[in-house]
Parts: structure tokens; sequence; C-alpha cells
């Protein structure tokens, strides 16, 4: 347990990066027991609401982490934002942190429900919807480096490695903490219309590549020189914001 919170103190300073986006507030509210943070911009759409789930390897992340990011992601499509908090392992494993999410979307009755994820969080979007019916899901999604293969076997992680920040070892040992079902080995009768996003360097880049090859209605887009989850890092990527938009306030 010390290792882990050495991690999550690490992680969250992923946060010091840059600061949140000017004309953004971030708010914390609780949803059926869970911790949640409402992130809006001053111009939002009316009637859309985008809700965020962070990565972390199911282990680590939090608005400390995240909240500045996903703040430039919320002024930058227009959108009010619903940031889940769900329970982390390895003290809350599957389906803890799963079961978090639908519980606050099921409350979720007066909005177009939009969907974005990045890591982990986009794999756990992936199996959000594994347990939804069609009349309940998410109107679109955008999923950023999403993690979607948890045995860590594609040949992206050899091809990769050395290239990206996060290392297969470590993603494999937090898999067996998490002890949860892959999304990859789901199977959908319906999926929204989805936009990947990817970085050429990253060890999980055939994860989406795979992913895209077998849903209708989605989009691939590669980001040459890009590491994983590329915008926690650095924000000044008007391509990537511009993409997210684009395809949010085009009708998907």
């Amino acid at each position: 347990m010390e290792d882990v919170k050495i991690r999550r103190q690490f992680f969250d300073n992923f946060g010091n990066n840059y600061p949140a986006a000017e004309g953004v507030t971030i708010t914390p509210t609780t949803i059926e027991g869970v911790s949640c943070y409402r992130i809006e911009p001053a111009a939002a759409e009316a009637g859309k609401l985008l809700v965020y789930l962070h990565g972390g390897a199911f282990a680590v992340g939090s608005i400390t982490s995240h909240g500045p990011m996903v703040s430039h992601f919320a002024k930058a499509v227009r959108r009010k934002v619903l940031f889940i908090d769900y329970a982390l392992a390895p003290e809350n494993p599957y389906p803890a942190g799963l079961n978090d999410v639908l519980k606050v979307y099921a409350t979720l009755k007066d909005a177009t429900v939009e969907m974005m994820g990045d890591s982990a969080g986009g794999g756990m979007i992936i199996s959000a919807i594994a347990a939804m019916r069609k009349e309940e899901m998410p109107k679109a999604l955008v999923l950023l480096s999403p993690w979607i293969r948890l045995e860590n076997d594609l040949p992206s992680h050899q091809v990769n490695a050395g290239k990206d920040v996060i290392a297969t070892g470590y993603l494999h040992e937090a898999a067996k903490e998490y002890a949860g079902v892959s999304p990859d080995s789901l199977r959908f009768e319906q999926f929204p219309p989805v936009l990947i996003l990817a970085g050429s360097n990253e060890i999980l880049l055939d994860d989406s590549k795979t992913f895209h090859a077998r849903i209708p209605h989605s989009k691939l887009v590669v980001y040459e020189g890009k590491q994983h989850v590329w915008p926690l890092a650095d924000i000044n990527a008007p391509e990537t914001l511009s993409e997210i938009a684009e395809f949010l306030t085009a009708g998907y």
C-alpha cells in the first residue's frame, strides 16, 4: 500500500505541468455516494454533458492529476464536464470503479451525454458501454490513448519499448491488482460513434488500432512522435484539441 501512495503522489504532480484553463470552474460534488467534479467553461453548449474518466492504470489518477487537462478539453469543446472520481485498485478492485461509473451515469437524465476517457479510463468506458442497454448509451465517445487489452501482449509493446513514458511491466502489475475483465474481450451489439486518439510512440498503440478495426463508426487518429496521453504532459496540442472539438460539435 505504501508503494501505491507514493505512485499516487507522483502521478498527481502531472497536474502541476500547466494551469487550468481560464474561465473554467471546477466544483466538487457527490452523486450516489461517488465523489465527482463539475468542470464548467464560461461558454458551454446548452443541454450537453461530457462525462470524463481519468487514466492511471486503475490505481492512480485524480482531479489533482487530470483537472487542468480536462479543463482545457472542456473549454475547447464547449462542454460542461462531469469528472467521476471512481474507486481505485488495489483497495477497490474490479468491478468497484466500474460500478461507481454506472451508478453516476444512471442519474444523468436531463442532458445529451457524451463520454471521454484516457488510458484506463478509456478502457473503463468500453466496459461501461458493454453493461448498458442501447437506449442508455452515450451519444458519442472520445478515447485518448485507451488501455483496452489488459493482457499487454500486442506488438507495439515491444516495438515502442523505450519510447513511451509507461512500461509494459507496470501495466502487467496493475492489471493483476485490478483483476478486471479485459475490454478487448467484450462483444457489442451496438456501439456509439467513437473517436480514438493515439500516439505513434506509445506501447498501447495497437490497442487503439485493433479496437478501431472491429468497431463501426469509429475514427482513429495517430499523432506522429507522441507518447501516451501526451496532453497530460503538455496541453499545447492544438491539433488534438481541434480534432476532439470537431468530432463532438459536428454531430459525430
